[in-house]
């Protein structure tokens, strides 16, 4: 609590260097499902646990996702700083680290209230989440 008796909202910014990965079907053989993505998700979660220095986020929250993706070798070479619009889809990014983050940063991804995202052309590849804690007035804390 600061000193006008309203909860401290935290927020942190977290970075994933290498291509933005999306999130893909499940696949289904001999009757069982797989996450082919395991070992991406594994990677992803160590990264993103390397990073939060124990900070849990209640909820409400508002999350930044940047995506920046490379230059296609077909493509004529956009500027830096370029929207992105061409595959993969920009919410299968978002489920992938929303999923990479549940039990990190988290506790669900339920609570995530607020969302903007973006996909950007880079010469460097990364993903850049900021999160956020939402002020909830109602809220008894």
């Amino acid at each position: 609590m600061n000193q006008e008796g309203k909860k401290d909202l935290r927020m942190g910014k977290f970075i994933i260097q290498g291509n933005p990965i999306p999130k893909l079907r499940p696949r289904f053989g001999d009757g069982r499902c797989y996450d082919t993505q395991k070992q991406q998700k594994l990677i992803a979660g160590i990264t993103l646990q390397s990073q939060h220095n124990g900070i849990f986020f209640s909820g409400p929250l508002k999350i930044k996702m940047d995506f920046f993706l490379p230059f296609g070798q077909s493509r004529k070479i956009p500027l830096d700083g370029k929207f992105h619009i061409f595959t993969p889809d920009l919410s299968n990014l978002v489920k992938f680290i929303e999923d990479v983050a549940n039990g990190i940063l988290y506790k669900d991804d339920c609570i995530i209230a607020s969302l903007i995202a973006a996909k950007w052309f880079s010469k460097n590849p990364r993903t850049e989440i900021t999160v956020m804690e939402i002020y909830d007035p109602t809220s008894p804390e």
